[in-house]
């Protein structure tokens, strides 16, 4: 799920978890989803989150039930950001089980009007 965004823009994230044959999991008694992002590629990134959101800050429920939620990036999250960065959504589920079913990179460039 890579993708690019303008600094100081809002991004909505709609993110889907499935299992390894490709079903929807049912994410309603998970203990936290974090999504953390830092500067740089999926090869060679930085130890140190720019953004970080979790349930309680900035990923909101669609329909836990069916593996959705939203990660909700704020203008003041990017407002200061250019370049490449690499995120992460780490779930750790009712049982204390930890996951990463999703990293990738996404690119913030600057715009005109700010």
């Amino acid at each position: 799920m890579s993708f690019s965004m303008k600094a100081g823009d809002t991004k909505n994230i709609f993110c889907k978890i499935r299992d390894n044959l490709g079903n929807l999991i049912d994410l309603t008694d998970v203990q936290s989803i974090r999504w953390w992002a830092s500067r740089g590629t999926m090869e060679s990134f930085s130890r140190t989150p720019v953004i970080q959101k979790s349930l309680d800050a900035g990923i909101e429920e669609a329909a836990m039930i069916d593996g959705e939620f939203v990660v909700r990036i704020n203008p003041a999250d990017t407002q200061e950001l250019k370049g490449s960065y690499y995120y992460e959504i780490e779930i750790t589920d009712a049982f204390g089980n930890v996951s990463t079913p999703i990293s990738d990179t996404f690119t913030v460039t600057k715009d005109l009007i700010r």
